[in-house]
């Protein structure tokens, strides 16, 4: 059984209950939490055998396990069988929802969306916007890194007589290469979605600017964030 998020985060925006979460989890975690529960192979829940037997096969075709390490091989060294594997191919996303308590990562990422204002506190967010063009939609997230450091930060000032930088500034000097991992990092998904919402008739700009910023104050909007973030849980909830 699912157990409940901390109550200060049954509040929060982000939909905890959404099984799409679920799909951030590495094959080890869910066949943890799946041999935590019951044996693999007396499971319960609907299994997709069929799909199950696909996805496997093209497991099996892939290169690296064509030269050297076989296939089987790998699955021993994980302590999987093919059999547990089919299960875990082939089992919807929600049995692995029900039977797991909320990850971590997905509890920090409730917190992040529970306890930042989406308008941003940034004083040179029009610098990084014009450097990184994405950059403010995720902007609840460098506010909340922000946030984190400056305490651990005033927690060290309060703690010694002497730092070795300056604790009003210190955070200005990491800010760039965050924002430059970011843009690195959410670029290419957020071009295509720029242009899947030109082709969809939700951006009106008639200029590439225009349709950029428009998409850019869609997506600050706390739940056309969530929705990104659950169409690519691996990628941008659990990143």
């Amino acid at each position: 059984m699912q157990e409940i998020a901390p109550e200060h985060l049954q509040n929060s925006p982000l939909a905890l209950d959404n099984p799409c979460w679920y799909h951030a989890m590495t094959l080890m975690e869910r066949l943890a939490s799946l041999q935590a529960q019951c044996s693999v192979t007396r499971i319960a829940e609907p299994c997709d055998r069929e799909r199950a037997a696909r996805t496997l096969q093209a497991w099996k075709e892939q290169d690296a396990f064509s030269k050297g390490v076989n296939f089987a091989q790998r699955l021993a060294a994980e302590q999987l069988t093919e059999e547990e594997f089919l299960v875990l191919l082939g089992e919807p996303i929600e049995a692995v929802q029900q039977r797991t308590p909320p990850p971590d990562w997905l509890l920090q990422l409730a917190e992040v969306f529970a306890s930042v204002d989406p308008v941003s506190r940034m004083e040179d967010e029009s610098q990084l916007a014009t450097q990184h063009s994405f950059i403010p939609i995720f902007n609840i997230f460098c506010i909340y890194a922000h946030d984190r450091f400056m305490s651990r930060v005033a927690t060290l000032d309060a703690e010694y007589t002497y730092l070795p930088f300056d604790p009003q500034t210190i955070a200005s000097l990491f800010l760039p290469d965050l924002t430059m991992m970011l843009s690195q990092a959410i670029n290419h998904t957020l071009v295509l979605e720029l242009n899947v919402a030109h082709l969809h008739g939700r951006l009106s700009g008639q200029t590439p600017e225009d349709r950029l910023q428009e998409f850019s104050q869609q997506m600050r909007q706390k739940q056309s964030l969530q929705v990104l973030m659950a169409e690519y849980p691996c990628w941008l909830a659990r990143s």
